[in-house]
């Protein structure tokens, strides 16, 4: 069989709240860690980051597992918190994992990264310490 045949997922089962993987305060915490690696990742200005693809490549990759994670979130989770639009970044992941093929629109991710992630990282350090 080859590698990439083989499922590299860890973690399996439910948590507390009925959801798949792991539990509501691991999900939130791998979440929560996922702003502040963008975050050293782009420690520069925008057009480093429109001409390195390597950042660029980075950079998707760890907001598309901030919003996988962010599905795996109970409804409970996601209710001691309205303020993180799940909703919303559930239908950002879609477009980092399925329009890829169009090209991923730079522009729009460096948005993200300066205007919706520092909000979140504030809501998501709120729901670790409660």
């Amino acid at each position: 069989m080859p590698t990439w045949a083989i499922s590299p997922r860890r973690h399996t089962g439910r948590n507390s709240s009925g959801g798949k993987g792991l539990p509501d305060h691991n999900m939130v915490s791998t979440i929560a860690n996922r702003p502040q690696r963008i975050e050293s990742y782009v420690n520069t200005d925008k057009e480093s980051f429109t001409n390195t693809e390597l950042l660029q490549d980075a950079v998707t990759r760890v907001l598309q597992v901030m919003s996988e994670s962010s599905q795996q979130l109970s409804d409970q989770a996601k209710g001691k918190c309205p303020e993180i639009d799940c909703r919303s970044i559930s239908g950002f992941r879609n477009i980092l994992v399925h329009d890829y093929l169009g090209g991923i629109d730079n522009e729009l991710i460096w948005q993200v990264i300066k205007q919706e992630l520092p909000s979140l990282k504030a809501a998501l350090l709120k729901i670790q310490r409660n």
